[in-house]
């Protein structure tokens, strides 16, 4: 209960309920593109949620029965 400080400096309603605490509603913490506020990293790292991004990294790639190192997709506008 003394943890509750977090929640309202993000002004997310909660209660007490047998000695753990209760979110009275859900609540959006960020949106994508949004930057983390200080009070949101505390609130998000006692909740165990950490950041993460997802990508892909070509390493080759296959045309026409041939395989080639992703650098030959290294190339500038001026080459086309």
């Amino acid at each position: 209960p003394s943890q509750t400080n977090c929640f309202q400096a993000l002004n997310i309603g909660t209660k007490i309920v047998k000695g753990q605490i209760e979110l009275v509603s859900e609540f959006p913490i960020l949106k994508i593109g949004d930057k983390v506020s200080p009070s949101a990293a505390v609130l998000l790292t006692k909740l165990g949620i950490k950041p993460f991004e997802y990508g892909m990294e070509v390493r080759e790639v296959f045309q026409d029965g041939s395989v080639f190192a992703a650098a030959v997709l290294d190339i500038s506008d001026s080459v086309l």
